[in-house]
């Protein structure tokens, strides 16, 4: 995951220094939801933002904004209207409107954050292009998470055991969870902490680094491990075209 963030990422600073190394200093707007010691934070978009800076020569700053000014399913409409200029936005969050990227969500089909990563954007850019579903804006990279597991503050050996437990999902994994037996409750990654710790539900879809991110160890202690990942989930980093587009020239 963190290799090819970074190699895009740079990419993307290369081709915006090349036409802004005599220009001013331009700052973009990074819209920001994740706690700020989450490992995307830490391991991905603060390494990411510092190499763009570097590639850039110092004259593309990307500034994340220091409070969420909307929830995680609203970030694509964040760049949309210009509000920020960069999102992280969970495509799963919104699945209606990117339905063939909901493929990359398919079980066993990924065993680590950065083979899942490299296949799904060699296969999304080149089968079916990121202008298809998101010709509003201009994707910078494409990632998937770590392999899903099942995380719950009781036992899971066997499908009996999977039937009621409440599990957080984000919106694709309504339809999995309740195949498994399982009861969803729908809702963004960090509502989970609070919706456990209620008894609003009894554990969690998520990969392990999401486990850590949301502190959630403090609440689950026991994690079925599905080789190849009961399912994944993409995040992309979007931005504003035509903003980014000015830099260009």
């Amino acid at each position: 995951m963190r290799h090819l963030t970074f190699a895009l990422g740079t990419a993307a600073a290369l081709a915006f220094g090349t036409g802004a190394a005599t220009a001013e200093t331009v700052t973009l707007r990074l819209s920001m939801w994740f706690p700020p010691k989450h490992q995307i934070v830490t391991g991905s978009l603060e390494p990411w933002i510092e190499s763009v800076r570097e590639a850039s020569g110092g004259t593309l700053v990307i500034k994340p904004d220091p409070a969420p000014i909307a929830k995680p399913p609203g970030q694509y409409d964040v760049v949309k209207s210009g509000a920020a200029d960069l999102a992280y936005h969970v495509a799963a969050y919104t699945p209606g409107p990117f339905e063939v990227m909901r493929g990359v969500e398919l079980p066993f089909l990924s065993p680590n954050a950065t083979v899942g990563s490299q296949a799904a954007f060699e296969w999304y850019d080149e089968n079916i292009g990121f202008d298809e579903e998101f010709d509003e804006v201009k994707v910078v990279t494409l990632m998937v998470h770590g392999p899903g597991m099942i995380h719950s503050s009781r036992p899971v050996a066997t499908l009996e055991d999977m039937a009621g437990l409440k599990l957080r999902v984000g919106g694709g994994g309504v339809r999995l969870s309740e195949a498994l037996g399982a009861t969803p409750v729908v809702m963004p990654g960090s509502q989970a902490y609070e919706a456990i710790q209620k008894g609003v539900a009894e554990g969690a879809m998520f990969p392990f680094e999401a486990i850590s991110g949301y502190k959630l160890y403090e609440l689950v202690d026991h994690h079925l491990e599905i080789p190849g990942g009961l399912y994944c989930r993409r995040g992309l980093k979007r931005a504003g075209f035509r903003r980014l587009a000015a830099l260009l020239t």
